[in-house]
């Protein structure tokens, strides 16, 4: 079978659908892409929409269209390269389509023919038209006026292309928009059927995509486009490049100034030629055609993953990011706006197997998919699982040392940082592949001595490292736990952990947490005092809303806590708003606490009850988190030292009312009232003040029980008292008693 070079329309037409035009972009990128090519090797590109001469002979000049023009090489290969349209070339190969790109081809999404003026490369190199129409056309067709330019035409372009670059020699190609008027044949509209107006290019504009393209090329340091007066020249002058496929085994650092106010930050990785043999060596590997021996072998795939962060640090907060091979391909996850100032995007690079139509990367959509331990059954499993397996060990696991890349080269600010981290770790990608992005390295905010302070500083760690969260940092950066707990470093370092600051701004494989046998000692180290400021009870707070993840925490923290809030009552210090010790209490657990009603929480009264030994701690109902139980909870042993405590308070008529409340609290969460009443000690000990008709006196729990069983014992009414006055007057040796109220 031949080729027949009149199809070479029906195969660009049908390559150009499969490679979608979108906004115009894909085809400046593809374009922007040919000139970074090994052969070509351009360092400047200049892009600008001109309104055409029309003056010129040509008929492809007189209109709008687009002039590019670069730096790079040409020779007759190129040459030949780009008047090629035959079966061997990468347009007509859909694998190559696939994975590459349309490259120079993509260009008939504008134009039906483009102008090709060589300038400085010698003589031999004289100015060409590609027109995919010249087979097709018959006399008459416009498409035959096109073929040759003239040198008058092209000294028109060659003067236009010398405004943006100087250069001693210069690739000037000149694609002529699509339009009403400018038709290969009469009975044609073209490549596609759709024009291209000048208003339509402006996308081609974009200052961030272009800072991506550029961010991505290796040969390329300077971009300038410029279209319906908008101009954009982005410059990475002498900041290092991507070495691509070309790069030994190991890692790369790259990246700098693209322009005023946008950065790029990259790392790229090769692995031995051994990564994924197995899959490499499988029967199911793809296979493309050699052109120049028309004989199937293996398609090429370097183990390369790279990831590029591109930064506006002046721009509003927003964090997005690409799946790309070499150019962009897919979104990996949507915009996500946040608090923190910057814009930036990640572009995350393997040499992925891609669709035909270069619209997604295999296998990257099923989230969260990890590479198969078994053997892939076809060549689309393969693809799938090759992908995968550059996502996971290649690519994703370079993120953290990027983002520290930014911090480092002062492009972003530590708060910066924090709200972009912050924004991908608590994004569905960054909980999907948690574990591949910190395989490696975690980054946090790790708490450092320096030679005049503790700070939490951002740190690359490794991702083995036992972390142990506590609270986000203050603006300055200090860690607030210091002022209850200075010794934590200390604590910390002698344990071989390593404290980070800040849970939400993590990139870590697991959220990190304590246990609860170090929590209990961590925090052996608080002192009374913490309860005796607003401040520190804040401090307190926030870390035991860090610390306290799980019931088990909550529990190993109650005794530490309560403990020392016991002490800080018993003193005579004053103690800080009780709605702020509400705080801590409502982040451990209260279970032990004997809740008291308002009647009862007068501080002598709750001073009283602290300072007793082997008691629990009893504090006001307030205080304590509504799930707090009320139930009887109270051994005989446990309430006698409270009861006990209480008996100074009833010498004193204005305190034995509160103590009397606290005390008929205690009673009523005892387990076992006969267990109570037969402990000879607390049986006999005076629980409350009851009036009695002509006075009052003081009633033991014995006593109490006694006056209850036998109808003795009274609400504290109106007609009670009036009740309980007579009764008293006329019958003495009646003995019954009221209850205050």
């Amino acid at each position: 079978m031949r080729f027949d070079p009149k199809d070479i329309v029906e195969h660009l037409r049908h390559n150009l659908e499969r490679y979608p035009y979108a906004d115009g972009f894909p085809v400046l990128r593809e374009l922007l892409q040919n000139a970074d090519d090994p052969k070509a090797e351009a360092e400047s590109v200049a892009v600008s929409l001109l309104s055409g001469w029309p003056e010129a002979a040509n008929p492809l000049l007189r209109g709008p269209g687009l002039l590019l023009v670069n730096d790079g090489g040409f020779d007759a290969g190129s040459a030949t390269g780009m008047q090629t349209f035959g079966g061997s070339v990468k347009a007509l190969d859909e694998a190559a389509v696939g994975r590459f790109g349309l490259g120079q081809k993509s260009v008939f999404h504008l134009c039906d023919a483009f102008v090709v003026v060589p300038c400085g490369y010698g003589a031999e190199h004289a100015p060409f038209v590609v027109n995919p129409f010249e087979t097709l056309g018959r006399e008459g067709d416009d498409c035959l006026r096109w073929t040759k330019i003239d040198e008058s035409d092209a000294s028109l372009i060659v003067s236009a292309g010398e405004r943006f670059i100087s250069s001693s020699r210069r690739l000037n190609l000149w694609f002529p928009l699509r339009r009403h008027g400018l038709r290969p044949k009469p009975t044609s509209k073209g490549v596609v059927a759709t024009d291209v107006t000048p208003e339509s290019l402006s996308p081609l504009a974009d200052r961030q995509r272009l800072a991506e393209m550029l961010a991505s090329l290796r040969h390329v340091r300077r971009v300038s486009v410029e279209i319906n007066g908008v101009r954009v020249e982005l410059d990475r002058d002498a900041a290092p490049s991507m070495v691509r496929y070309g790069l030994d085994p190991g890692d790369h650092r790259f990246g700098g100034a693209l322009g005023p106010g946008i950065f790029s930050l990259g790392r790229e990785r090769r692995a031995s030629d051994e990564f994924r043999s197995d899959l490499r060596g499988s029967d199911n590997w793809p296979l493309s055609r050699n052109p120049d021996t028309d004989e199937e072998q293996k398609q090429k795939a370097t183990p390369h993953g790279t990831a590029i962060l591109v930064v506006e640090p002046d721009s509003r907060g927003q964090l997005s990011a690409d799946w790309s091979v070499l150019l962009p391909v897919t979104q990996a996850f949507r915009a996500l706006r946040h608090d923190g100032k910057g814009r930036l995007k990640l572009l995350l690079h393997g040499c992925f197997f891609v669709d035909s139509g270069r619209k997604a990367v295999i296998g990257l959509d099923d989230a969260g998919t990890r590479h198969s331990e078994q053997k892939p059954s076809n060549e689309a499993a393969l693809r799938a699982d090759w992908n995968r397996s550059l996502r996971d060990e290649l690519v994703l696991p370079l993120i953290p040392a990027v983002f520290h890349d930014a911090l480092a080269q002062q492009v972003l600010s530590g708060e910066a940082l924090a709200a972009a981290v912050s924004a991908l770790a608590n994004s569905d990608f960054g909980r999907t592949h948690r574990e591949a992005i910190a395989a490696e390295h975690v980054l946090a905010r790790c708490v450092d001595i320096t030679r005049d302070s503790t700070v939490a500083r951002w740190r690359l760690v490794s991702a083995g490292t036992a972390l142990r969260p506590l609270p986000a940092t203050n603006d300055r950066g200090r860690v607030a736990l210091l002022e209850l707990l200075p010794n934590v470093v200390d604590w910390a370092a002698a344990r071989n952990l390593t404290l980070v600051c800040g849970t939400d701004a993590l990139l870590a494989p697991e959220v990190p947490g304590w246990n609860p046998g170090e929590l209990k000692e961590f925090l052996a180290g608080l002192e009374p005092e913490c309860f005796a400021s607003e401040r520190h009870t804040r401090v307190l707070t926030g870390f035991l809303l860090v610390a306290c993840a799980n019931e088990d925490l909550r529990v190993a923290a109650a005794e530490p806590v309560i403990d020392r809030l016991r002490k800080a009552i018993a003193s005579a210090r004053a103690l800080a708003p009780h709605v702020r010790i509400a705080e801590v209490l409502a982040t451990v657990n209260c279970a032990d606490i004997v809740p008291l009603p308002p009647s009862a929480s007068e501080r002598y009264v709750l001073r009283a009850l602290a300072q007793a030994q082997n008691a629990p701690l009893c504090l006001s109902r307030a205080w304590l988190p509504e799930r707090t139980d009320d139930s009887p909870t109270l051994d005989a042993d446990k309430a006698r030292p409270l009861i006990a405590a209480l008996q100074p308070l009833f010498a004193n008529a204005a305190q034995g009312e509160a103590a009397g409340a606290a005390s008929l609290t205690i009673v009523r969460r005892l387990k076992n009232l006969e267990a109570a009443l037969a402990d000879p000690e607390l049986s006999k000990l005076p629980v409350v003040r009851a009036l009695d008709g002509s006075g009052s006196r003081l009633l033991s729990l014995a006593e109490l029980d006694a006056t209850a069983r036998e109808g003795r014992l009274f609400r504290d009414t109106p007609p009670a008292r009036m009740l309980l006055g007579l009764l008293a007057a006329a019958l003495p040796e009646a003995k019954a008693f009221i209850l205050p109220s």
